[in-house]
C-alpha cells in the first residue's frame, strides 16, 4: 500500500475517533408557538416556547458536558409594521420551556402581525423565527 493511501486512512480514522469522542453540535435554537393564529386587539393569546437555554451545550468531551441553564428575562414581542411592543416577559423552566398568556396591544390595527421572542443565546441577543398572527 502506498504511504499516501495509508496517511489518508489514518487521517480518516483519527477524525472518526475524534467525532465519536467529542460529538457534533446539533442544537435546535429557541422557538415559539401560539395557541391561536388570530385574535382581536386587546385580546389574549397563549405563547409557548421550547429550547430556551443560555446556549448550545451539547458538545461533550469524554462524557463531560458543560452545564446548561434555562433562559431568563425572555421578552415576547408583538410586531406590526414599524411598531414593536413588549407584551410579556418570562423565564424558562428547568425543561427550558414556558407557556404564558399575553394581551395583544389594544392599539393593534387589523391585519397581519408577528410575535417573536428575544433572549440571550450564546451571549448574543437572539430573536426567534417570527410567528404569524392575524389581528381581526
Amino acid at each position: 500500500m502506498k504511504s499516501s493511501n495509508l496517511l489518508c486512512i489514518l487521517a480518516a480514522s483519527l477524525y472518526l475517533v475524534a467525532m465519536a469522542t467529542i460529538g457534533l453540535a446539533g442544537c435546535v435554537g429557541p422557538m415559539i408557538s401560539l395557541g391561536v393564529s388570530e385574535g382581536s386587539a386587546g385580546g389574549n393569546v397563549y405563547i409557548s416556547g421550547v429550547y430556551f437555554t443560555d446556549g448550545c451545550h451539547d458538545v461533550c468531551i469524554n462524557g463531560v458536558c458543560p452545564p446548561t441553564f434555562p433562559a431568563k428575562g425572555i421578552k415576547i414581542l408583538f410586531v406590526q409594521g414599524n411598531n414593536t411592543t413588549v407584551i410579556a416577559r418570562v423565564d424558562a423552566n428547568d425543561r427550558f420551556e414556558f407557556t404564558i398568556p399575553a394581551n395583544i396591544p389594544a392599539t393593534a390595527a387589523s391585519g397581519e402581525a408577528f410575535l417573536v421572542a428575544e433572549t440571550l443565546y450564546e451571549n448574543r441577543l437572539f430573536r426567534t423565527k417570527p410567528v404569524s398572527f392575524k389581528v381581526k
